[in-house]
């Protein structure tokens, strides 16, 4: 098995289809397409149980536990959790990543797990209100959403994450200027020491999640080329940005 410093090493290949894509851009169009796809509702991990990562000792608190207070999210106060939760193979595949990773005084740390589509929805409008338009266009719209193309964490099957330093005991800085891509810091020159840092633990994450490094190559998770900080597998969005014409899996998981 590789080290974690030759892990470091790898660099993130992303495909040219995907660097000319300009996402944000044409996302209402690409996501269009993405909605008329068929989900294989006789695949077996179609209704996978929800679990809560607490049980598999992983790192984690919802960001949106944080906006529990705010008028935006008053109605949805029920749906906002301070754990997290995911599809079953989905832990028990991160807590094979977390456990390589502890053996090196590292860890996952999940910032969002799933989502009900109206806390999504308080989200838009909490950042609508703030007139933080960039923010809100992160998240996906409810125009992008369909029966068979929910929302990618209301499948239970996506999540934003980061890295830890157990030893530390702080976050790993994993952003990069204005560059949210994945292959931005890749293709940046002159990186000065704290970014070239940041590149080697970007990678470390992507090639530990997306790599048959620890999981299996029909385990592994699809990263957001957009999102350094977002992975899914099974999903809708997934699969797109995989390349792959197989169908997604998952659908919405309207309750826990």
């Amino acid at each position: 098995m590789l080290t974690i410093k030759e892990l470091k090493n790898i660099q993130i290949e992303t495909p040219k289809w995907i660097l000319d894509l300009k996402y944000f851009e044409n996302r209402f169009k690409i996501n269009n397409k993405i909605k008329k796809r068929k989900l294989d509702k006789k695949h077996r991990l179609f209704k996978e149980t929800m679990v809560d990562y607490r049980n598999f000792g992983i790192m984690g608190e919802s960001y949106y536990w944080q906006f529990r207070n705010e008028k935006q999210f008053k109605n949805v106060k029920n749906l906002l959790k301070k754990e997290f939760y995911l599809r079953e193979s989905v832990v028990k595949d991160l807590k094979k990543v977390d456990g390589f990773l502890r053996k090196n005084n590292l860890a996952l740390y999940i910032k969002s797990g799933y989502r009900h589509e109206k806390v999504q929805l308080a989200a838009i409008d909490y950042f609508a209100s703030k007139g933080d338009e960039k923010q809100k266009m992160l998240f996906a719209q409810p125009k992008e959403r369909s029966k068979n193309h929910p929302y990618p964490h209301s499948t239970g099957a996506a999540f934003d994450i980061t890295l830890y330093d157990l030893k530390k005991n702080n976050f790993i800085d994993l952003r990069f200027r204005k560059d949210i891509t994945i292959w931005g810091i890749e293709k940046a020159q002159n990186l000065n020491a704290k970014e070239k840092k940041v590149r080697l633990y970007r990678r470390l994450l992507y090639n530990l999640l997306c790599t048959p490094v620890v999981l299996q190559k029909e385990s592994l998770f699809t990263a957001h080329p957009f999102e350094y900080w977002h992975f899914s597998r099974g999903d809708q969005l997934a699969r797109y940005f995989s390349g792959s014409k197989k169908l997604a899996y998952y659908g919405e998981v309207s309750e826990i």
